[in-house]
């Protein structure tokens, strides 16, 4: 068979179904080769009528799905056209595109409930908060630094997408919202061309007005010191952990004799270890001990669940991640990589030492592309991952899994031998926290320093804030109180916050340190004699800022790097050349990654993706503030891309025939257009020269 023929897929609706809808005529079915991209006609038929009239159309803007509604009640009709008066606005047709995208997926890609068939009244409801979710994308144009904002970056964005809900938040839609997010996480990044991994664990039901608290300073620390030494303990006493696992796969290892002799094992001459001997046979009777006892293998499970909830809350505390970036970890997440190299004076000896640091990468991005990022790993992440790794390790053994294609959190209830292990990393419940949480319990102290960081909040209102209450932790308060913390030590920039912290917005990182002003520092020790905070030169805030380049190295190597499609422009031409060097392996990418990360560190290079492709320039760019994206073209900082190129001319040319001829909108719109056509003919038809490199 040709592979032409094996790579054809079909999709069918799930909104229709012959022997309950009698009469009515079948939409079309979409075949596609899924190694390419799908791309639905502007005629392709979502709903006909029993006539074999066409309600709904894929290109038109009004669907009507009445002819397929089961219920007497009739259905309203989808009008894309409501999401803004704006007739004019390039963003109106790419959300519009957007809604279309997500709605032909719900009904095609998705498989249906268990009576196999989308209600077209379930449908309804996805387009209803798609509609709303569409007027708040552009009630945030009047935001600067969030205009043309679309659905990918509203449902990729963790903070954009819980002010959202907020707005609208009523029981009715707290249900349409969960029943979408649900089916935007089932469709997932491969079909959606974006992550929605950050808002599946926004509890919409709960959600209020007010911003995720800081941890008290007390507290905050109380918390660091507590992980500190549980995982320097747990790590040094867990080397063993992988062996012992797989000696499970024996079924009556670890059992105690009396059951093992019930079970018919045999005479003494056949026992095996029970628990307490097997344990100590591999030197872990100091791991699991005191608070992580083991008796027999459902406790084993329970304290191996335990430690890996310890290690969660570790990687949250000294990285930011949040919670699906920390679940989605793979094995083998720590990566060495060099921050600078050695400087040797003229003799040849060594007089400042190459600087090694490793980051921990998450296969999380809100690009739409599922590629690596990563965050700096000070020693305590380290342990931590080296402790995942081995529970994974020997789990992994126990059940002949691959240790590549699993998540790190791989959930420790495959220790019972006749479970089938089903790829769904660990659940942890309140059972899993340890003991020293319940005793941090907030004091006088803690409380005015809530109340001193959001004046807006009543904490006196909240029950489970008052004095002498256990603290409500959850993993997200990390991400919060590190960036409110470390804004105000004063040592790290908000560029460098934005990028520890992976927001896609400088105003996020703002927002999530808002008033840290008024906090003390906990950064660092007290210098009498200046007056000031100082840090130790081993304190982890430096390591942060080392780690920031590779950051933005990564996103580099990512989006232009190594990319199949040509570039053009100034600077595109020069890294053009260097995709070629690396295509052919006449140069590591490691090395090219170091070169960058050291460059953006020294300030002589910066990128930032544009709409034509990307740009390289060093400092602030007035026209792209004011959104003249075609000075783009001629500029020397420019990358652009092809694919970039036409995307816009279709889109100009889209918008121009909105305008009356001759008017103003028409005339810049004409000269926008003319720019893009002219740098079509006259630079993508012909061969990059050898003399255009970065300047």
């Amino acid at each position: 068979m040709p592979n032409s023929t094996k790579n054809l897929i079909t999709l069918e609706s799930t909104c229709f179904n012959e022997d309950e809808l009698i009469g009515a005529l079948a939409p079309d079915s979409l075949t596609f080769n899924k190694s390419e991209e799908l791309d639905v006609p502007h005629d392709f038929v979502l709903c006909r009528d029993e006539n074999n009239n066409v309600t709904a159309m894929y290109g038109e803007n009004k669907w009507d799905f009445n002819p397929y509604r089961l219920s007497a009640d009739k259905i309203s009709t989808f009008n894309f056209e409501t999401i803004s008066e704006d007739n004019s606005s390039p963003q109106k047709s790419v959300i519009i595109s957007e809604m279309k995208n997500i709605l032909f997926h719900l009904m095609y890609s998705r498989p249906a409930g268990h009576t196999g068939m989308l209600a077209v009244s379930t449908l309804y409801n996805y387009y209803i908060v798609l509609s709303k979710a569409a007027k708040y994308c552009f009630s945030l144009s009047n935001t600067l630094s969030l205009d043309k904002v679309t659905l990918k970056d509203l449902f990729s964005d963790e903070r954009l997408f819980t002010a959202f809900v907020i707005k609208h938040q009523k029981p009715s839609f707290n249900n349409k919202a969960k029943a979408l997010v649900g089916g935007l996480f089932y469709l997932g990044e491969p079909i959606l061309k974006f992550d929605v991994s950050g808002i599946v664990d926004v509890d919409i039901e709960r959600l209020d007005n007010d911003q995720t608290v800081i941890i008290p300073q007390r507290i905050y620390m109380l918390i660091g010191d507590h992980l500190e030494s549980s995982i320097k303990h747990i790590f040094e006493h867990s080397k063993e952990l992988p062996k012992f696992l797989t000696k499970l796969k024996d079924p009556f290892y670890g059992l105690s004799h009396e059951r093992q002799k019930s079970q018919g094992v045999g005479g003494k001459a056949f026992w095996r270890s029970d628990m307490p001997q097997a344990i100590k046979e591999h030197g872990l009777d100091k791991l699991f001990s005191g608070e992580y006892k083991v008796l027999n293998r459902n406790s084993l499970q329970l304290q191996l669940t335990k430690i890996q909830y310890l290690c969660k809350l570790a990687l949250h505390y000294y990285t930011g991640m949040r919670n699906q970036e920390v679940q989605r970890m793979k094995p083998n997440a720590i990566n060495e990589t060099i921050a600078s190299k050695e400087v040797k004076d003229q003799d040849g000896k060594v007089i400042d030492k190459a600087k090694i640091v490793e980051v921990v990468s998450s296969t999380t991005k809100f690009t739409g592309q599922r590629i690596k990022v990563s965050w700096f790993a000070p020693k305590e992440v380290k342990m931590a991952v080296s402790v995942l790794e081995r529970i994974h390790k020997g789990l992994s053994e126990l059940h002949n899994l691959q240790l590549k294609d699993d998540w790190l959190f791989v959930s420790s209830s495959i220790l019972k031998l006749n479970k089938t292990y089903d790829g769904t990393p660990v659940t942890f419940k309140t059972k899993h926290k340890p003991s020293w949480l319940k005793g941090l319990l907030i004091t006088e102290l803690d409380f005015k320093e809530l109340n001193n960081s959001d004046d807006e909040r009543d904490f006196l209102l909240e029950k489970k804030y008052q004095i002498g209450n256990v603290w409500h932790l959850h993993s997200h308060q990390f991400r919060r109180s590190l960036a409110y913390y470390a804004s105000n030590a004063g040592f790290v920039s908000e560029a460098s916050l934005k990028s520890q912290l992976k927001h896609i917005t400088r105003a996020m990182s703002r927002y999530y340190s808002n008033n840290f002003e008024k906090a003390e520092s906990i950064f660092g020790y007290f210098d009498e004699k200046t007056g000031k905070y100082l840090l130790p030169p081993e304190h982890i805030i430096h390591e942060f800022r080392t780690g920031i380049p590779f950051n933005m190295a990564d996103h580099v190597l990512n989006d232009i790097l190594g990319s199949e499609e040509p570039l053009y422009g100034k600077t595109g031409s020069y890294i053009e050349r260097q995709n070629e060097q690396l295509r052919k392996g006449e140069v590591l990418i490691d090395s090219v990654r170091t070169e960058t990360a050291m460059k953006v560190e020294k300030g002589e290079f910066a990128y930032r993706e544009t709409l034509l492709g990307g740009c390289t320039k060093v400092g602030d760019c007035d026209s792209f503030m004011l959104g003249d994206f075609t000075s783009c073209l001629p500029c020397e900082g420019a990358i652009i891309k092809e694919s970039k190129v036409d995307r816009e001319i279709k889109y100009t040319q889209e918008e121009l025939a909105l305008y009356e001829e001759g008017s103003g909108e028409y005339q810049i719109t004409k000269a926008n257009l003319d720019a893009l056509l002219k740098y079509r003919e006259h630079r993508m038809n012909r061969k990059p020269s050898e003399s255009e490199e970065i300047v």
